[in-house]
């Protein structure tokens, strides 16, 4: 698998997003395929929670289904690519309700 995606491609995405939703987001890489872009919210006991995940081979910019792993089951789940005009920010909500909880944050 070719990676396409470079960490200064990466790291003007969370830039972008963090500007665009003004949440302190941060990434980290799972696997040779995926970024995590997370929101590290230190008021809550858990600390960080899912905001997308961007798929390294071609800069897809893709909704969480859990804290491991994108959700590629549903029609939308691609929500624009970072090397776009909007840097993948176009279709993103601001705010607290874009990220992804576990069942048991939500309660």
């Amino acid at each position: 698998m070719t990676r396409k995606v470079s960490d200064a491609d990466l790291a003007a995405f969370v830039a972008a997003a963090r500007e665009t939703t003004q949440l302190d987001l941060g990434h980290d890489e799972i696997g040779q395929r995926y970024a995590r872009v997370f929101n590290r919210d230190p008021s809550d006991h858990s600390g960080r929670h899912v905001f997308c995940f961007i798929d390294l081979t071609n800069g897809n910019v893709l909704r969480p289904d859990s804290w491991k792993r994108p959700n590629l089951k549903v029609r939308n789940s691609i929500q624009g690519n970072i090397y776009d005009d909007q840097r993948g920010c176009g279709l993103m909500r601001a705010g607290e309700d874009r990220l992804w909880r576990s069942p048991e944050a939500r309660s």
